[in-house]
């Protein structure tokens, strides 16, 4: 059911948004990101916070559509060369731990990449201001959603690439039937 509701929905920011708000069904989190790759960077295309608080706003005001260079992200580069989903209990006592600026906000961290046809796409992150927070039951909860939600988020791409053709298509046809008049 889940996989229809997400291959149903082509406008690939709603299905961003989508993809977390179901996320927060089964999983609790803070924040919630989908970070999508970019070349030998990582770029954060979409975070959700279900409740705002001074810190969390701070936290999306430093992350919201950041670029990261994978290999200086132990995570996320972890993710990238194991293809297997993350689980930091505590940041804390994770070396190679990012923090922006001063000590992060941020305690437990669970990520899962998101593969299409053998090639990771991205990673779905979350995070929780507890540390411990995230056990090894929540892994393959984010992995079933990760599944689901890379091959969606190909679909939605490829459905947006198709719009951007058809369009620069009816374009050129425009202009060409203007220059024949």
């Amino acid at each position: 059911a889940l996989s229809t509701q997400l291959n149903a929905t082509l406008d690939f920011d709603r299905l961003l948004d989508y993809i977390l708000e179901q996320i927060e069904v089964f999983l609790p989190y803070n924040v919630a990101a989908i970070q999508l790759l970019d070349g030998d960077h990582i770029r954060i295309e979409r975070l959700r916070l279900p409740e705002r608080t001074p810190i969390l706003d701070w936290i999306v005001q430093k992350a919201g559509k950041m670029s990261l260079p994978i290999h200086e992200t132990r995570n996320l580069q972890t993710i990238m060369t194991s293809r297997q989903p993350l689980l930091i209990p505590d940041v804390d006592k994770y070396e190679g731990w990012l923090h922006f600026e001063h000590k992060s906000h941020i305690r437990s961290w669970l990520g899962a990449p998101l593969i299409v046809q053998d090639t990771i796409i991205g990673v779905i992150s979350l995070d929780k201001i507890e540390a411990n927070y995230y056990q090894e039951e929540h892994i393959s909860v984010l992995t079933a959603f990760a599944t689901q939600a890379a091959t969606a988020l190909r679909n939605a791409r490829i459905y947006k690439e198709n719009r951007r053709k058809i369009e620069e298509l009816n374009a050129l046809h425009a202009i060409a039937g203007a220059s024949n008049d």
